[in-house]
């Protein structure tokens, strides 16, 4: 049985955490799975979560990070060309540590 809980941030959230996003919380053995995001509301800044009841509730102040499930987001680019756009809606100065990418040739 899973139980809901709403973490609520005090800055904005990340433009591409949408429902069905896997959320993780950094604990001291290391990133440990939280559950399976179900509302995202960037306007008061609170993100809401499907959690399994033998999973305990990070503490105020923990770290959060989200990945995408992969089996709705498998798909690589295809064709010739492609575009990405990258954003940083931090008031403060952001360094780029890496950037990778894979493409699919959709014909030769």
């Amino acid at each position: 049985m899973a139980r809901l809980i709403t973490l609520t941030f005090t800055y904005d959230l990340n433009d591409l955490v949408q429902v069905d996003d896997i959320i993780f919380f950094n604990s001291d053995t290391g990133a440990k799975r939280l559950g399976t995001i179900t509302v995202v509301n960037t306007t008061t800044k609170k993100i809401t979560v499907s959690v399994a009841d033998n999973v305990a509730t990070p503490a105020a102040g923990t770290y959060y990070l989200f990945a995408k499930d992969n089996k709705a987001n498998q798909a690589d680019i295809i064709g010739y060309y492609a575009e990405a756009v990258m954003k940083n809606n931090s008031t403060a100065e952001a360094e780029l540590f890496q950037l990778s990418s894979e493409i699919a040739e959709s014909s030769k």
